[in-house]
């Protein structure tokens, strides 16, 4: 009878699922937001590739011998607001900056979503993005303060991304790297930092202790 209980218990569907992004492992950016009941089934799908945009980017980070990171960014979401917090994290992450490569939802599927963020216990913070003129306004000054502060790496002779931004892609693979045991020189070599950067931002994210600034994680 006990065998019986625990069959009829393997065959209960699966009632939540994972929302989960994909970071490209050379520049550590999100490239694509994913929602999913089976993870494990989904990054065999994604590391083989498709015809897709995210597919065929895929393939270029394969051709280079890497694979992409996968992060879950949302666990344990009911599946009838697992489209709803995927278009979140989409919409959130394209407002920070990140250039995914997903499809743009539909007018319902964009309603559903506004509706859904005006709601009490939504998941994460609704965050205003910019307005169409306040983007114009800051595109030129954001590409003239990259360009100073590329010149000055230069002229330093300092790390490629000194004093550039993290991203939310570099912090979970930061994360990742640290749980795999890298020590602080690799992560700062694969992140064009320097060491002491990589240092702060450990600390920053609650990955080592005040006192462990400067030493390797």
């Amino acid at each position: 009878m006990g065998g019986d209980v625990a069959g009829q218990k393997d065959r209960i569907p699966q009632l939540t699922g994972w929302i989960y992004a994909l970071v490209d492992p050379r520049d550590h950016n999100i490239f694509y937001v994913g929602q999913t009941r089976d993870l494990d089934s989904r990054k065999r799908t994604h590391f083989a590739g498709g015809h897709s945009v995210s597919g065929g980017m895929i393939k270029v980070i394969r051709s280079n011998g890497l694979l992409p990171l996968v992060v879950v960014l949302e666990a344990d979401v009911p599946l009838r607001r697992l489209s709803i917090a995927e278009a979140f994290w989409i919409a959130l992450l394209r407002r920070r900056g990140c250039a995914l490569l997903n499809v743009p939802p539909q007018a319902d599927a964009r309603q559903e979503l506004q509706q859904a963020s005006r709601s009490a216990g939504f998941g994460a913070p609704r965050i205003a993005g910019p307005g169409p003129h306040d983007r114009l306004d800051r595109e030129p000054c954001l590409q003239e303060r990259e360009q100073r502060r590329q010149q000055r790496v230069r002229a330093l002779n300092l790390p490629l991304n000194t004093g550039k931004p993290w991203t939310s892609g570099e912090d979970a693979a930061l994360q990742a790297l640290v749980r795999h045991g890298l020590r602080a020189e690799d992560i700062a070599r694969r992140f064009g930092r320097s060491r002491d950067a990589v240092a702060a931002r450990l600390v920053r994210l609650g990955l080592v202790a005040e006192e462990g600034r400067g030493k390797p994680p």
